[in-house]
């Protein structure tokens, strides 16, 4: 990998131009999970924001991938420690089941639903932005002009 606490970017797909009332969004239940998994083990969290869950009942949970590389990043050690997690999670023995299934196109994994509520909020701001009365009065200023982007800067701490 990179040097050390250097963050690796993973790919990000597209993901609006689905409409969103035709993607399953991520249940509470599975966000919980990935969250404790997260805790535990940033690494294997990380891999798992990019899984969607296909079922759980008590004895299992099945996941799946969109993206291949995800998959091939669930060594048979990561799968133990998986298990292990979501033994201490459920409180119970779960068997944990990865699909090679594509049939999940319609449902948005955690990574997804956290860029498109990114997206949606910056399209928000976007929008207030334009419809401040400085930047119009600014917009009267200079005819022809107009906004074709804004950056937010996060105040410094």
């Amino acid at each position: 990998g990179g040097r050390s606490g250097e963050k690796r970017e993973l790919p990000v797909r597209n993901v609006s131009a689905v409409p969103t009332h035709s993607l399953q969004t991520p249940s509470k239940e599975w966000e919980a999970f990935v969250e404790y998994i997260q805790q535990n083990s940033p690494r294997l969290g990380s891999v798992l924001k990019n899984a969607v869950l296909v079922e759980s009942n008590e004895e299992r949970i099945q996941i799946a991938f969109k993206e291949s590389q995800f998959k091939e990043m669930l060594t048979n050690e990561k799968m133990t420690d998986l298990r292990k997690f979501a033994n201490n999670f459920y409180r119970r023995d779960v068997e944990i089941n990865v699909q090679d299934d594509n049939r999940v196109e319609n449902s948005l994994t955690i990574s997804e639903q956290q860029q498109r509520l990114l997206e949606e909020e910056r399209d928000r701001r976007f929008k207030a932005a334009k419809q401040d009365k400085r930047v119009q009065m600014i917009l009267k200023e200079f005819p022809g002009s107009q906004i074709v982007d804004f950056q937010i800067q996060e105040p410094e701490l």
